[in-house]
């Protein structure tokens, strides 16, 4: 199985935080079978190993495997497996989606389907473009994408993501009752959160983001990306989103439809629309 060199540095770069602060190992495995096992915390231990499996949105991407990772304490596998899905996870998520987009596009062409499947042969990418380190600062911490196919959306929000360097990536879906305030959100720091379907964000939700954003943020607070399979036009006329929401959505938007299909070609339609021009202060 492949890894991109942009994968490979980022696994050596955990393989070290996990050596340096638990004296442990890793290994990244995409086929354990894991299913049948239990564990606190979604952290599994089996014989003297410690498994963590990998997951977003129910989509399996792999299980990381600390070797004799039993022999730490409860609290040291939590922290372990917390580091290694927030390092993990957006990657192999990527990874994920671009498979599902391939396999669309594919069968939308071929008679007969021939998917690709997760296995150690088709588990193949193209080599990233690295990022370059002076990157301009985001025009907003909010930033909405909207097309016709959620996986092209998601896979937009890991780029972007990827784009601004920042540490961890998560449905906001998943922190649940985390977030109860505009002070919740800016305390997780330099992390994006995606919102899927910003639709299905009940009034609290809307109204916390509102708050967050009428504020001038920075680098170090989190990227909110919402989702939509709606049009603009169908944005604005919704009864669902608070009138005050859909004009901040409205100003940061990007209808993925018409972008290119090309990760390179999307990287730069990116930084155009979301990017500051170089130069300015």
């Amino acid at each position: 199985m492949q890894n991109s060199p942009q994968q490979d540095q980022t696994i050596e770069k955990l393989k070290q935080l996990l050596s340096n602060r638990f004296g442990k190992g890793l290994e990244l495995r995409r086929l354990a079978d894991v299913n049948h096992l239990t564990g606190d915390g979604g952290v599994i231990v089996r014989e003297r190993d410690l498994y963590i499996p990998l997951k977003i949105e129910n989509a399996y991407l792999g299980t990381a495997v600390i070797p004799k990772g039993a022999d730490l304490s409860p609290e040291s596998h939590l922290q372990i497996a917390q580091v290694v899905r927030m390092v993990l996870e957006p990657s192999l998520y990527k990874d994920y989606l671009e498979r599902a987009e391939h396999n669309l596009r594919f069968t939308e062409k071929a008679p007969t389907p021939a998917l690709h499947l997760l296995d150690e042969d088709s588990f193949e990418i193209e080599d990233e473009e690295p990022i370059s380190p002076d990157l301009p600062k985001l025009v907003s911490n909010l930033v909405h994408l909207h097309g016709h196919d959620a996986h092209r959306i998601k896979k937009a929000a890991l780029l972007l993501h990827e784009m601004t360097g920042r540490w961890a990536f998560a449905p906001l879906i998943d922190l649940g009752e985390q977030i109860s305030s505009s002070e919740d959100l800016i305390k997780l720091g330099a992390m994006t959160l995606f919102i899927e379907d910003i639709e299905t964000l009940d009034e609290k939700c809307q109204q916390i983001i509102l708050e967050y954003v009428s504020s001038p943020r920075s680098s170090q607070d989190p990227l909110l990306v919402t989702g939509s399979l709606k049009g603009s036009h169908e944005i604005s006329e919704s009864s669902q989103i608070l009138s005050d929401l859909k004009d901040e959505l409205l100003v940061n938007t990007l209808e993925l439809d018409r972008a290119p299909l090309t990760e390179k070609g999307l990287k730069e339609v990116l930084t155009l629309m979301f990017f500051e021009a170089k130069g300015e202060a």
